[in-house]
């Protein structure tokens, strides 16, 4: 039920469908507006598929169910209130060596260009805006230092159109597997790093 308005405002209930046709069963969304556009990562979501690598699971886990994240896809619109979002392109698989991926954060920048972690070999990661708006990527990952390979947290600036951000390590003595950050878009107030 709508409560009552004053006599000058008509109430109008809006309802928005939006459907988005992936390859397969997508799940997890990660939506960013800015401006009109809508972005949109989803994780591919479905039972494992290779029948030898089904029963291998089974003998070690001990369960049948059992989904598989091997297929991340994206898709945009440039104006969600006039046009609808454009077919999926698949971003990366690890379908054929039984790997795992997560979408985990997504970013619109000031030209409309979506920003997605990347470099070394992240296993989580969030996006920082700085009070200055300036964009950075926290990650906990993987990284060669002098010749070992060393898992730590990392900072790197994203610059757009520059490329990828060079990384830092962070040095904590206890690094972080995953974490939050504070940002605007969930409401927190902007602080510099």
């Amino acid at each position: 039920m709508i409560p009552e308005s004053p006599p000058q405002f008509q109430p109008i209930l809006l309802t928005f469908v939006i459907l988005v046709w992936f390859p397969i069963r997508a799940c997890y969304p990660q939506v960013a507006l800015r401006d009109g556009s809508a972005h949109m990562m989803a994780i591919g979501d479905i039972v494992e598929p290779v029948e030898e690598w089904r029963k291998l699971k089974f003998e070690k886990l001990k369960r049948r169910w059992d989904y598989v994240f091997w297929r991340l896809f994206y898709t945009f619109t440039d104006d969600i209130r006039t046009t609808g979002f454009r077919p999926p392109i698949e971003i990366d698989t690890v379908e054929e060596t039984c790997g795992y991926i997560r979408n985990l954060d997504m970013y619109i920048d000031g030209t409309g260009a979506p920003q997605g972690s990347i470099g070394l070999e992240p296993s989580f990661g969030r996006f920082h805006i700085d009070s200055a708006g300036v964009l950075y990527v926290i990650v906990a990952g993987t990284a060669i230092d002098r010749g070992h390979r060393i898992f730590g947290n990392y900072l790197g600036r994203i610059r757009p159109g520059k490329g990828e951000p060079k990384f830092e390590r962070v040095g904590l003595k206890h690094p972080f597997r995953s974490f939050f950050t504070n940002t605007p878009r969930a409401g927190s107030i902007i602080c510099h790093l």
